[in-house]
């Protein structure tokens, strides 16, 4: 579809894909830039769009001189660069998505979900624990617990006893 596109056509598409936060779109769509001049071109184009403030383009950094812009990083909700890459004798355009990764907002969501999970039963368990046992008989057995005082052994030394007869 792009390949039957004229310059023109193919930056309102980008300009399209960078207000509507498709950088995969965009990638697409510059990929068929192959031609050095053409791939200038588009770039300083889209510049003089973006500080011309274009409508609905969000606000942006243009990296480069006037006449030749190395690439427009656009902010927003959905931040993107677009680069002309000048290696040797090969240029190409490339779209990077500046945004951070839904993936890595779901691990730092779950990540944080599992610190709270892990805290809470010991969070609780210690309220309830200082609450029972500063405040009831089962507070003492508790604290008499694994001792030669607990409820355990006192139960085996009153069983004795009746057992004894005394």
């Amino acid at each position: 579809m792009a390949d039957n596109m004229n310059g023109w056509q193919k930056l309102e598409k980008v300009q399209e894909s960078v207000k509507d936060g498709k950088p995969a779109e965009a990638e697409k769509i510059t990929s068929t830039i192959t031609d050095p001049l053409s791939q200038k071109i588009f770039m300083d184009s889209l510049a003089s769009r973006c500080s011309g403030g274009a409508e609905g383009l969000p606000s942006c950094e243009i990296v480069g001189d006037p006449g030749d812009t190395k690439s427009v990083k656009f902010k927003g909700d959905h931040p993107m660069t677009i680069s002309r890459d000048q290696t040797g004798d090969a240029s190409s355009l490339k779209v990077t998505d500046d945004a951070p990764s839904t993936g890595k907002k779901l691990l730092d969501g779950l990540n944080s979900a599992k610190e709270f999970l892990s805290n809470l039963p010991s969070d609780l368990a210690d309220g309830a624990r200082s609450f029972v046992k500063g405040n009831t008989a089962v507070g003492e057995a508790l604290n008499r617990a694994n001792t030669a005082d607990s409820e355990l052994n006192r139960r085996w030394d009153s069983q004795i006893k009746a057992a004894e007869g005394k």
